[in-house]
């Protein structure tokens, strides 16, 4: 008798171990509750239990296997393609997501840094001549306003000729420095007239007021601020690249297949199983093949970008030459002051100013000027090296160099999302648990006629083929330009005429800082600029009175690790 109470019971217990082993398989509670903390939708579009879903369309055919149970439900699996598509976008964006906000953090920095130093220069201009040149405010603000506005506008990327606006800035300021500089403690007394025909005839008078220096500022400033530009511009073009990227369209095909990729193992309540490498580069290969479109002329680009000097080589570094400008242009107003006799000579017969002056006592300089106005090329302040970040960016670009090549297998070598065994027989192979045996297709198989490809990638790889174009161009128009000069400043006082009516005077006290006056306190003399005076192609070409040669090449001379950099790229390719 106990033999048959023990057997029944030992059955009641098989019994109910074998009816809640297929109750559990049934149970869909795992899935709804993945489903809500993953945020995919409300728990409650999952079933309790595993149904048959005659509308179900992406994860399995249901008319083909009509007594299919699962966990899904039409609801479920639309939402799940919902979460497919933004998970698609968001596995394209962690992948560029580093390199844009590196550029975007390094553009701001840069012109942050471009914009104090230009503004310090602005008042340190100011300073010099109030204090040391003994111009009133009222009569030197608006010129030194318009032409600090001139090369904040160029940075702008407006049609700017720093050439002209030299030109211009010393138009104006020639009759002030004449005016308070002829006598010592004495004005001199001019009309509005008279001070007109000053400003217009100052390009005409021989030997040159301001010296070779205004030329040196002139080609300097256009020479480096143009390299500078062109390094913001291509750098907001790879931004721009990377946005439209991250926002391409993709079709309605692609998203489902990431779908049966990621989420339709939870038709067969099926949590915890990763996808299979293997369906997985087939899946996004598929998907991100139009972004390969962009690969070859991206790579050529990050090429052309690392010859870029960003402003940063030897000669023409931006940091410095802005915070030399005030500098310079002191140099070129002493080189005036000393020889303002000569000058006055030759003004006052072409503008009809008498010897009569006024005798109102104004105050000397402060002897003290020279230490308040430091300036030293080498220095670097307010804010750190420029070179450093241009090298790191740089850095990440050549990295970046295959990331529309990759971008696939950088998305599948993720080992927390996707199984890397590729002989794994409990991976989710698209259709069950199981090895994924199907081939492996390769980017370079599809063809642009096979692609789904967005008409906004088609735009921006032309115009990365065109800007890599033109910086190319411009590498080798400076390259030849910088091996036959037409002509350099050089020592001597005798005057050179370029026979566009420009007449330049040698003084190398102009550059080294030598005479009377500010220096730079440093104990060593600036290193002078060679000056290469070519026709080149130009923003914008002003009156033929403020016309001054432009160079728009980038510099050849820059630093070791560009060098280095370069010759990476190369071996790279």
């Amino acid at each position: 008798m106990d033999y048959k109470i023990n057997f029944q019971y030992l059955c009641c217990v098989l019994l109910f171990g074998f009816l809640d082993s297929i109750l559990a398989e049934k149970n869909c509670n795992p899935v709804r509750t993945e489903f809500h903390n993953r945020k995919i939708g409300p728990p409650d579009l999952v079933p309790n239990f595993a149904i048959h879903d005659n509308e179900i369309k992406i994860c399995f055919d249901p008319l083909r296997d009509p007594t299919r149970l699962s966990c899904c439900s039409k609801a479920s699996e639309q939402q799940y393609v919902i979460a497919a598509k933004k998970y698609l976008k968001d596995s394209v964006r962690s992948k560029t997501a580093f390199l844009k906000k590196s550029i975007l953090d390094h553009i701001s920095q840069f012109e942050e840094r471009l914009s104090s130093l230009i503004l310090l220069s602005e008042n340190k201009t100011s300073v010099t001549l109030e204090d040391l040149y003994k111009i009133p405010k009222s009569e030197y603000s608006q010129t030194v306003s318009e032409f600090f506005s001139q090369i904040r506008l160029f940075m702008k990327q407006k049609q700017v000729s720093l050439y002209a606006s030299v030109a211009t800035f010393y138009d104006n300021i020639f009759p002030s420095v004449l005016k308070y500089n002829l006598h010592s403690g004495k004005v001199l007394t001019l009309t509005p007239k008279q001070t007109s025909c000053l400003r217009k005839n100052r390009q005409d008078i021989v030997p040159v007021p301001f010296g070779k220096t205004q030329y040196n500022i002139s080609h300097s400033l256009q020479h480096t601020l143009s390299n500078v530009k062109s390094y913001i511009e291509v750098l907001s073009l790879v931004v721009e690249a990377i946005n439209l990227t991250d926002n391409a369209s993709v079709t309605e095909k692609c998203v489902h297949q990431v779908t049966q990729l990621q989420f339709c193992s939870r038709c067969q309540n099926e949590t915890t199983v990763l996808p299979c490498k293997g369906l997985c580069l087939n899946t996004m290969r598929r998907c991100l093949a139009q972004f390969s479109i962009l690969h070859q002329d991206w790579k050529k680009l990050m090429m052309s970008v690392v010859r870029l000097d960003g402003g940063q080589s030897d000669k023409y570094n931006v940091e410095a030459i802005l915070q030399q400008l005030s500098h310079d242009i002191d140099m070129s107003i002493k080189h005036a002051v000393r020889n303002i006799a000569v000058t006055y000579n030759t003004a006052k017969g072409l503008c009809d100013i008498s010897a009569a002056d006024t005798q109102i006592p104004i105050r000397t300089a402060s002897s003290e000027l020279g230490t308040q106005l430091k300036h030293n090329r080498n220095r670097r302040t307010m804010g750190g090296d420029l070179n450093d970040q241009v090298l790191q960016v740089k850095e990440q670009l050549l990295i970046s160099m295959n990331i529309f090549s990759t971008l696939s297998e950088d998305i599948c070598e993720q080992k927390l999302f996707y199984d890397q065994d590729p002989d794994s027989n409990t991976c989710w192979n698209g259709t069950l648990v199981g090895r994924f045996t199907g081939n492996i297709e390769h980017l370079k198989a599809f063809t642009t006629s096979e692609m789904d490809v967005d008409p906004q990638l088609i735009t921006m790889r032309d115009k990365l083929s065109l800007t890599r174009n033109t910086l190319d161009t411009e590498h080798q128009e400076y390259s030849m330009m910088s091996d036959s000069s037409i002509f350099k400043y050089g020592s001597g006082d005798g005057g050179i005429n370029d026979g566009g009516g420009i007449v330049l005077e040698t003084d190398d006290e102009d550059l080294n800082g030598s005479g009377s006056g500010s220096g730079d306190g440093s104990g060593q003399t600036p290193s002078p600029i060679d000056v290469t005076l070519a026709p080149t192609k130009s923003f914008n070409k002003p009156p033929n009175r403020n016309q001054r040669p432009e160079s728009s090449a980038s510099s050849v001379s820059v630093s070791m690790v560009m060098a280095i950099l370069t010759v990476i790229t190369t071996l790279i390719l």
